[in-house]
């Protein structure tokens, strides 16, 4: 992987950010921390969970909302 391979939350396109923003919102699957706060806990539908940590990663998920 090189640096242009990286993709950055703050450069990606309000399009693209909005549909993030509506995947967060529009299901009901939640992320959070484990106890220890290394790993993550998934509480849903697998497909609303991936689609949540797809928000999560790109910066809008529902803990940055």
């Amino acid at each position: 992987m090189t640096a242009e391979d990286v993709v950055h939350i703050d450069n990606l396109e309000p399009c693209f950010q909005e549909l993030a923003q509506s995947a967060a919102l529009n299901n009901m699957a939640t992320l959070k921390r484990g106890e220890e706060g290394r790993n993550w806990e998934a509480i849903g539908d697998p497909t609303e969970v991936a689609i949540q940590v797809f928000a999560h990663k790109v910066g809008h998920g529902k803990t940055h909302l």
